[in-house]
C-alpha cells in the first residue's frame, strides 16, 4: 500500500493512476522500489562497473608512478654508456624508477633461467647423438667390415625425434625456475646492498644514504644482463665464447661499479677496490648456495618425471 504524492490517499500497491485525482504515480512507485531495494542492502546494477573503474584507476595510478618512458632510456644509456649513465641514475633516479627497474629485471633474469635450462637440454641432446655416431665410428675402426652397423642420418633422424617425443612427456619445472632465478637476483642484489652499505660506513666518517647505495649496485647489474643475453645467443655456436662473453660482462660491471662508488660515494680507490672484491665474492658464495639447492631440487624433479614416463611407456 503507497500513498499518492498529490492529494495523499491511499493507492494499491501496482496502480499507475491515483484513483482519487488521477495523477500519474508510476515514477513514484519506482523511486520506493528502488529505495526499498536500498533498505535491503541490494548491491547496486552498478557496482560491478565501479570495481572496474577503480581497477583501471590502481593501473593508471601505477602506470603514472612508474615513468616507463624513463626506464627505457635508462636501459637504453646502460647499454652505450654504462658509465655515465650510471651515475646519472644514481643521481637522479626516482624511487618509482627504481621499484620499476628491480620488479623488470628480476622478471628478465627469470625469463633467462628458463632459457638457459632449454639450451642446456638442447646441448646435452645433441652431445648424445653426437656420442652415439663416434662410438659407432669407433667400432668400425676397430672391427673392419661393420660401416652397416653405423647409424645413418635416417637413423640418427629418428633417434632425435624419439627423444624429441620423450623429452615432451617430461615435466619440467619452468615455473619453478623462473622464479627461483628471480629470487636468485634479488638476493645477490641484496647481498651485494649489505656488504657495499657496510663497507663505506666503515671506511667513511661519513654515513652514505642506502637508497643512494641500492640505486648503484642495481644499476651495474644492468651490463652484465646485457652481456648474459649476449652470451646464451653466442653459446649456440660455442660454449666458450658464451662464457667468455659473459665474462666480460663482469668485468664491465666491476669497472662501471668502481668508478661509481669512486665518484659517488666518495670511497678511494684503494677502499673501493677491497669493498667491491668482497662483495662479489660474497654473492659468489651466495649463488653458489642457491645454485646448489635449486639444482638438486629440479634434477630432482625432472628424474621422478623421467621415471614415471619410462613407466608408463614400458606398460
Amino acid at each position: 500500500m503507497g500513498y499518492c504524492h498529490q492529494c495523499g490517499s491511499k493507492v494499491e500497491d501496482g496502480s499507475v493512476f491515483c484513483t482519487n485525482c488521477g495523477v500519474k504515480l508510476i515514477e513514484d512507485l519506482q523511486e520506493e522500489e528502488i529505495q526499498s531495494n536500498e533498505n535491503q542492502n541490494f548491491v547496486p546494477k552498478d557496482t560491478f562497473f565501479n570495481s572496474q573503474k577503480e581497477a583501471y584507476s590502481s593501473y593508471t595510478s601505477f602506470k603514472n608512478q612508474v615513468n616507463f618512458l624513463s626506464l627505457r632510456n635508462i636501459l637504453i644509456k646502460m647499454l652505450f654508456k654504462p658509465v655515465s649513465g650510471g651515475k646519472e641514475f644514481v643521481e637522479n633516479g626516482e624511487k618509482s624508477s627504481v621499484i620499476g627497474l628491480t620488479i623488470f629485471l628480476a622478471i628478465v633474469q627469470g625469463i633467462l633461467g628458463v632459457w638457459k635450462v632449454n639450451q642446456i637440454i638442447s646441448t646435452i641432446q645433441n652431445i648424445a647423438l653426437d656420442l652415439v655416431q663416434k662410438i659407432s665410428g669407433i667400432m668400425n675402426l676397430i672391427q673392419p667390415g661393420s660401416s652397416r652397423n653405423v647409424p645413418s642420418a635416417n637413423d640418427i633422424m629418428g633417434l632425435t625425434t624419439e627423444i624429441n617425443k620423450v623429452k615432451s612427456l617430461i615435466n619440467i619445472p619452468y615455473g619453478k625456475i623462473f622464479l627461483q632465478n628471480g629470487m636468485l637476483f634479488l638476493g645477490v642484489i641484496i647481498v651485494l646492498f649489505i656488504v657495499i652499505y657496510l663497507g663505506t660506513n666503515i671506511v667513511s666518517k661519513d654515513k652514505r644514504d642506502p637508497f643512494t647505495i641500492y640505486k648503484t649496485v642495481l644499476i651495474i647489474s644492468v651490463p652484465t644482463l646485457y652481456f648474459e643475453v649476449l652470451s646464451i645467443l653466442l653459446s649456440y655456436m660455442s660454449i666458450y665464447v658464451g662464457a667468455g662473453i659473459f665474462l666480460i660482462g663482469l668485468i664491465v660491471s666491476l669497472a662501471s661499479l668502481s668508478i661509481i662508488i669512486r665518484e659517488e660515494l666518495f670511497i678511494d680507490e684503494n677502499h673501493s677496490v677491497f669493498i667491491i672484491a668482497v662483495s662479489f665474492l660474497a654473492a659468489f658464495i651466495v649463488i653458489l648456495m642457491c645454485l646448489q639447492k635449486f639444482l638438486s631440487s629440479n634434477i630432482s624433479d625432472i628424474i621422478m618425471s623421467a621415471t614415471n614416463v619410462m613407466k608408463n611407456i614400458r606398460y
